[in-house]
């Protein structure tokens, strides 16, 4: 009888023993994806360069077509600079074509502090290439992250 009551003591510390592995293999693994460094704007791939206009007549004539197209993909925009504004976390925003319903870029943030003569740059009115990542459509076409493509 005492064989069995070891052979059932072992057998519980080895499941303990899996249980706490797994776990700490999932808090590692969660850690890890966690602080892995986000893509730089500069090095991803452009999937589509277009307007600003065509765009967003893309997006107002057929929104259903238009969003998986563009959402999540890498864009290239080209169009006129209407505002230049600071969010209330201090990220620098760019809208483009209407103040309404534009296209809003809020610049990635490492971009923006290494090109802030580019920003100081930018005027009012001025035609502007901005490349960054489309997150869909909702009264404005929102681009996050993104950065001005200089020619």
């Amino acid at each position: 009888m005492t064989h069995q009551k070891f052979a059932l003591g072992i057998a519980r510390k080895g499941v303990f023993f899996g249980f706490a592995l797994f776990v700490l293999a999932a808090i590692l693994f969660f850690l890890q994806q966690y602080y892995k460094p986000h893509a730089s704007i500069v090095k991803l791939k452009t999937d589509f360069t277009v307007s600003a206009a065509d765009i967003l007549s893309e997006f107002q004539q057929d929104e259903a077509t238009a969003a998986p197209k563009y959402t999540d993909k890498v864009v290239e925009i080209s169009g006129t600079l209407v505002a230049k504004k600071k969010t209330d976390d201090g990220s620098a925003l760019l809208i483009l074509q209407d103040t309404m319903e534009g296209i809003s870029c809020q610049l990635d943030p490492e971009w923006a502090k290494e090109n802030a003569s580019v920003l100081d740059g930018l005027a009012e009115g001025s035609p502007l290439h901005v490349k960054g990542v489309c997150k869909g459509y909702l009264m404005e076409l929102k681009i996050s992250p993104a950065m001005v493509v200089t020619p």
